[in-house]
């Protein structure tokens, strides 16, 4: 019991000290709905892999791993420390006795959690609250950025990024997806205001925050080095965009669509030099490699059936509409065995709704223009989604694990969809000013 007589005080110390630098966000009165189903999210999640997925899932073995290292920590913590920083094992028997060390994002994971894990006395549940309120921080600092650069989709942005089903269960507990989510979110809250105008570009503040979104960058290339290429390379994209506009003064929207594109190719054929499996040729053997893998070990009735999928540019744009459909919209509210199955579908079928609702309105009610920077952010934002659904669609073509993955982009895409839809004024009665 002692450390949750230690943890759980320092837990909702750092609650109430993210609430009030919160004082003045424009989300405020969302905040503790927001953070409650964040951390219980969390718990849902071990309970789920104790009961109904009695396997116990990457998210136990993470822990059963990330406790043998807490251990060599305790006994040694020379060689442990020299496990963080190098790699390097005390002896051969440790590395025989963990679950993922041949695979390093992963184990990049388990030496994080280990640290949590010799905090908290080797207690799941305590660490998954860390988890869990790491992932939330970065949600809720995003969704209220957006909300300051854009106030009349306050209920578009809580929506997507607090209370979004697969978004708050798949970006919670002791999953990778919770530090990458996270992450993104952080990183784009901390720079999407100087790109409006809301920050002042001074050094210390630049610097600052360049420093902290290093580190965080840094955290989801070790974790996820795919959705690091297509994520940095999108937002330097936008930031290329930004300055050649700033300084040409393109008029065309065609013309700054072309340019932010060119400038994704280009920056994406870079971000590939930075891994072996990210070089074009080698990225579409494990990509399909991948697919061969998981397709052999998912039931028929629980896989996206390609057609012929090969390494080959022309066999990915044969099967592109399909790879999008799924991505985006799959399982089907039809396309279940189980419960859980039949959660996701009916989850995806309110997001086709959403998709059909958001394009009623579009073509229903005149449409202001959007500023450069604004449709220069949303252009991005669809690149990031589209790019991210077919790619996680050819390489996890199992819909049990493309539900989770897809919370990558997920957030994202239900924000595009509902700020079409004029939401119901009482879900958002007070001024947010």
């Amino acid at each position: 019991m002692l450390p949750y007589f230690i943890h759980l005080p320092l837990l909702a110390a750092l609650s109430f000290l993210l609430y009030q630098q919160s004082a003045d966000a424009p989300l405020k009165r969302f905040f503790f709905a927001g953070l409650a189903a964040k951390l219980l999210a969390g718990i849902a999640l071990g309970l789920l892999y104790t009961h109904y997925y009695t396997y116990g899932g990457d998210t136990f073995a993470f822990f059963r791993d990330a406790r043998l290292l807490a251990t060599l920590g305790r006994s040694s913590s020379l060689s442990y420390i020299h496990l963080l920083l190098f790699n390097q094992f005390p002896d051969a028997s440790l590395p025989l006795a963990l679950t993922y060390e041949q695979k390093m994002p992963s184990f990049f994971l388990i030496k994080l959690l280990s640290i949590i894990n010799l905090a908290t006395y080797d207690n799941y549940w305590l660490a998954s609250l860390y988890f869990s309120l790491f992932s939330f921080c970065g949600m809720w600092k995003l969704s209220n950025a957006l909300v300051r650069i854009f106030p009349a989709h306050a209920n578009a942005a809580a929506l997507a990024f607090l209370f979004f089903p697969s978004v708050v269960f798949w970006s919670a507990g002791v999953i990778k997806e919770s530090l990458v989510m996270g992450a993104i979110g952080l990183v784009s809250a901390a720079w999407l205001p100087y790109a409006f105008g809301q920050k002042p570009r001074l050094t210390r503040y630049l610097l600052g925050e360049t420093f902290f979104s290093f580190l965080l960058l840094l955290v989801l290339w070790k974790l996820k080095y795919h959705y690091f290429a297509v994520y940095v390379s999108c937002i330097f994209a936008f930031g290329l965009s930004m300055l050649v506009n700033k300084k040409w003064r393109l008029e065309s929207r065609w013309a700054m669509a072309a340019l932010l594109l060119l400038s994704f190719v280009g920056l994406i054929s870079l971000a590939s030099t930075l891994n072996y499996n990210l070089y074009w040729y080698n990225f579409l053997e494990a990509l399909t490699t991948n697919h061969d893998i998981l397709y052999a070990k998912s039931l028929s009735a629980n896989r996206i059936e390609f057609h012929d999928l090969q390494p080959t540019v022309l066999s990915l744009m044969q099967n592109l509409p399909l790879a999008l459909l799924s991505g985006l919209f799959r399982p089907f509210a039809w396309e279940w065995n189980n419960i859980a199955q039949l959660l996701s579908g009916l989850e995806n079928l309110l997001l086709l709704l959403l998709a059909f609702l958001a394009l009623f309105y579009r073509r229903k009610k005149s449409v202001e223009p959007l500023s450069t920077t604004a449709f220069l952010l949303a252009l991005t934002t669809w690149l990031y989604i589209l790019l991210l659904a077919a790619v996680l669609a050819y390489s996890t073509p199992n819909f049990g694990t493309l539900v989770r993955y897809k919370v990558a982009f997920l957030p994202f895409l239900v924000y595009m969809l509902a700020i079409c839809i004029p939401f119901p004024s009482y879900i958002c009665r007070k001024p947010l000013y």
